[in-house]
C-alpha cells in the first residue's frame, strides 16, 4: 500500500490584515453613504413639510378674502347695502387672523403672512376689443377685479425661504 505524503507548504488559513483592511474600508464607505442618503432625506422631508405647511397658510389668507367678498354679496340683500369689495384692502386683509403671522409646528417655526390686494384692469381699452360680458362699458367699475397676493415667509435651513400665492377676486354677479 502506498500512502501519499503531502508536502506542508506556505499555505496560511484565515485573512491576513491587508484582506481586513480592505473589507473594512469598503464596509466604511457603504455605511457612511446610506447614512448620507437618510440625512439627505431626512432634510428633504422637513423642507417639504415646511413648504406644505406655508401653502396651507396663503391658501388660508386667500380663502377668508374670499370669505370676505361673499359676506358682502349677502351684506346687499341689506338695505344699506355694501359693494362687493368692501373691507377687501390690503390694511383690513392684514389684520384678520387668518393673514397674520404665526408659530406652527414641532419645533415651531414662526410663519410671517404678508397680503396685498390690487386693483387689476379687467380688459386693455386700447386693443379696440369690447368685453363679451354683456353690459354697457361704462356700467362697469374699474375695480371689477382685485388681485389677492399672499406671501409667507420663514427661516428654513438656516436661509430664508418664502412662498406666494395668489387669486383673482371679481364682481361675478354683475355680469349674470
Amino acid at each position: 500500500m502506498l500512502i501519499a505524503k503531502h508536502k506542508i507548504g506556505n499555505h496560511r488559513k484565515g485573512f491576513g490584515i491587508l484582506e481586513v483592511m480592505i473589507a473594512s474600508m469598503i464596509l466604511v464607505t457603504v455605511v457612511g453613504a446610506v447614512v448620507a442618503m437618510g440625512s439627505a432625506s431626512v432634510r428633504g422631508g422637513l423642507t417639504a413639510s415646511d413648504k406644505t405647511t406655508a401653502y396651507n397658510l396663503a391658501q388660508e389668507c386667500l380663502e377668508k378674502a374670499r370669505s370676505v367678498r361673499d359676506g358682502n354679496w349677502v351684506d346687499q340683500n341689506i338695505p344699506t347695502a355694501t359693494e362687493w369689495n368692501t373691507n377687501l384692502t390690503t390694511a383690513n386683509l392684514s389684520m384678520l387672523s387668518e393673514c397674520k403671522t404665526t408659530s406652527v409646528g414641532t419645533p415651531q417655526v414662526e410663519y410671517t403672512r404678508g397680503v396685498v390686494v390690487t386693483n387689476v384692469p379687467w380688459f386693455d381699452p386700447t386693443s379696440g376689443d369690447p368685453p363679451q360680458y354683456g353690459v354697457p362699458l361704462q356700467d362697469i367699475p374699474e375695480d371689477m377685479v382685485q388681485q389677492i397676493t399672499v406671501t409667507v415667509s420663514w427661516l428654513g435651513e438656516n436661509s430664508n425661504q418664502s412662498l406666494t400665492g395668489s387669486t383673482y377676486l371679481t364682481d361675478w354677479k354683475m355680469i349674470n
